[in-house]
């Protein structure tokens, strides 16, 4: 089965620095876009990040085809993770539409059901 054939040395190279040059990018891309991009989620803040994730394993894993595009998605995915952030903390309305509320499940150890 081809699964178990043993990777290239050059494949191997070439995911080590792939890894390496996106673990970089997502530091540089995280301080730029700010602690929101990964706190405080949403359910639209998850979702971002999962695909975040999706395409940095991509980049890992494929690096010859995909490295480039995923710099850019991964680039764009924050920029607009950011500018969604502007929008939600400077309208209330948006914030309202755009965000879950939260549920209050317990307050002083008893349950808040129903």
């Amino acid at each position: 089965m081809k699964i178990f054939e043993p990777l290239s040395i050059n494949t191997i190279v070439q995911m080590s620095v792939a890894a390496i040059c996106i673990y970089l990018y997502i530091m540089f891309i995280i301080r730029i876009s700010g602690k929101r991009t990964f706190a405080k989620m949403s359910s639209f803040d998850f979702a971002v990040t999962i695909a975040m994730g999706s395409i940095l394993a991509d980049a890992v894993n494929k690096p010859i085809s995909s490295f480039m595009p995923a710099v850019v998605s991964f680039a764009l995915l924050a920029v607009l993770q950011a500018v969604f952030a502007k929008i939600i903390s400077s309208s209330n309305k948006a914030q309202r539409t755009l965000t879950n509320t939260p549920i209050l499940l317990m307050k002083n150890g008893t349950s808040k059901s129903g």
